[in-house]
């Protein structure tokens, strides 16, 4: 019995050693139109002359926020900052704001707006207002 059990674990060993190194099958070579297609999509997804124009918005702002909460009533101004930073290998800019909207402390109201593809007039798309709970 006692000459069994070592045997059988020097068994297991062996088993899980010998596939631990076995090789992996084998993927097929991608065909000349997959790697045309993988190529063309790695250029369209490079950053390009469009992003180099958005360097000019990264960095740290001081900002100035003018809301106004009804129609014809004069703004609510506060001041933020803002921290703009290349994400996504230079594909996205992201901003980072802080500031403070209300005289509470704990609103933010705005409106969405919308403009035709010609450049048309913008108008009123919709509304939102954001309340911290808790």
């Amino acid at each position: 019995m006692r000459i069994k059990i070592p045997v059988a674990l020097f068994s297991c060993l062996v088993l899980a050693g010998s596939l631990l190194l076995a090789d992996e099958p084998k993927k097929p070579e991608p065909s000349a139109e997959e790697k045309a297609a993988w190529a063309a999509m790695e250029k369209a997804a490079s950053p390009g002359d469009a992003h180099k124009k958005l360097s000019a918005m990264v960095g740290d702002f001081d900002t100035k926020v003018s809301s106004w909460m009804a129609p014809g009533t004069p703004p609510v101004t506060s001041m933020g900052r803002s921290h703009n930073s290349w994400a996504l290998d230079g594909r996205w800019v992201e901003e980072r704001f802080t500031g403070t909207f209300s005289a509470d402390q704990n609103t933010i109201t705005g409106a969405w707006e919308t403009s035709p593809a010609d450049g048309g007039a913008w108008e009123h798309d919709f509304a939102l207002t954001y309340r911290r709970v808790g």
